[in-house]
């Protein structure tokens, strides 16, 4: 054989053998599909609107809590109020030594009256007498300080006997009949609440029951840090309630426009996007489905869905081994 044919046959055997290995690489190889159904929960997105509410806790406080100091120096004689007894306005709640200043009161008293009764004492002399008289009662009155609100006498600073100096606090009268549940909310949340509005307030303590209140201010500003507003809630005091529980309010929210709701661990994330399995055919297998998610204030446990179709049989739980084309096993 001449070497040209040698030359045209192997140039030929290279062309067949490049075309056969061009035609396998086109080839894609089928997608592996798993030999044992995955068991997962599934469950059918529904569009509807939900009926908000949002929970928020915070701590109990008296409506009115006052403490009463001392207005002069002296020692304590009396208390005559015991810790956590009732006390009624105006009520003497403290005596401090005032045997000076009584003393000084009678002369008073017996200045002014002698005067009073004499017809031609100068009206100048009558009028100082009966002022030096009130000012006289009136230091007499400040050595026994009164209960400025109708309610407990909570705590005693001091025992008796002992010496005060004025501004010293000496016991604390607090009024217990509506109690105060202080709580922060959101502002998705604050734009539907008004004074006036009630709720349910639950104190979370062994054997707390729901105890029906009314919201008694909305603060019209955001916490500088928390940027939540201050909302305050009035409760009937007496059963499990107290000042200084830890207590939570319920308030209901409208319901927001209809929408799909999906529970967040459906929600999942391949290639840093956010996306679903859905069930398609029969028998069933997954194929992924990238969506948008939005928060739902009131409901911490749901996502506000957008890319899903009402009906739609999604994937909720079981997401071990699961991957795109696998066939699973559904349950709701």
């Amino acid at each position: 054989m001449q070497k040209s044919t040698w030359i045209t046959a192997i140039v030929l055997l290279g062309a067949v053998a490049v075309a056969v290995i061009l035609e396998v690489t086109k080839a894609e190889p089928a997608p592996v599909v798993n030999a044992v159904a995955v068991p997962v929960r599934v469950s059918e997105a529904q569009r509807q609107a939900l009926p908000g509410a949002v929970v928020a806790g915070g701590f109990m406080r008296a409506r009115v809590d006052v403490t009463v100091s001392a207005e002069r120096a002296g020692r304590v004689v009396a208390l005559p109020v015991a810790e956590g007894k009732q006390v009624q306005a105006g009520a003497v709640v403290a005596r401090l030594d005032d045997t000076a200043v009584k003393a000084n009161l009678e002369r008073a008293r017996a200045v002014a009256r002698e005067l009073q009764l004499d017809a031609a004492a100068p009206a100048v002399e009558v009028a100082r007498a009966v002022e030096a008289l009130r000012l006289a009662e009136h230091e007499f009155e400040l050595r026994r300080p009164h209960a400025p609100i109708t309610g407990l006498v909570e705590l005693h600073h001091v025992d008796v006997g002992e010496y005060v100096r004025s501004g010293t606090p000496l016991l604390d009268v607090v009024d217990v009949s509506t109690l105060i549940l202080d709580v922060d909310v959101d502002a998705e949340a604050v734009v539907h609440l008004r004074v006036g509005g009630t709720a349910e307030v639950e104190v979370r303590a062994v054997g707390g029951d729901a105890r029906g209140g009314r919201i008694t201010r909305v603060s019209q500003r955001a916490s500088p840090t928390s940027r939540r507003f201050r909302v305050e809630v009035g409760v009937a005091a007496g059963g499990d309630l107290r000042a200084g529980m830890f207590a939570e309010a319920r308030f209901a929210l409208p319901a927001g426009p209809p929408a799909i709701h999906l529970p967040k661990s459906a929600v999942r994330e391949l290639r840093g996007q956010s996306g679903v399995y859905l069930l398609e055919g029969a028998p069933s297998v997954v194929a992924w489905r990238p969506v948008r998610v939005h928060e739902v204030h009131h409901r911490p446990d749901l996502w506000r869905v957008e890319g899903v179709e009402a009906g739609a049989r999604v994937v909720v739980e079981g997401f071990a081994g699961l991957r795109e084309g696998s066939q699973v096993e559904a349950t709701r």
